[in-house]
């Protein structure tokens, strides 16, 4: 595979791709992917990539230290309160 992804065409090089829309119906969890290539004398060699798809969680909450009223170089920040 290193042979083959070193050309510099797409044509030549090959490509193991998994797309979003396949991710998407993994349930989360740990995964691993083995892959295996063989060429025509039967030599054979393979990798193994881990990787794990965890749900989005919520957005962080964010609180800025300080009196009311701030005031920085460029933005005037006030609280809602």
């Amino acid at each position: 595979m290193d042979t083959v992804n070193a050309e510099t065409t797409p044509r030549a090089q090959s490509a193991l791709k998994l797309p979003g829309s396949q991710i998407a119906m993994l349930p989360d969890g740990n995964y691993s992917l083995v892959v295996t290539v063989t060429n025509f004398m039967a030599a054979s060699a393979s990798t193994t990539l881990k990787f794990a798809k965890k749900a989005a969680g919520a957005a962080p909450v964010v609180n800025i230290e300080g009196g009311d009223e701030q005031v920085g170089a460029t933005r005037r920040l006030q609280s809602a309160s």
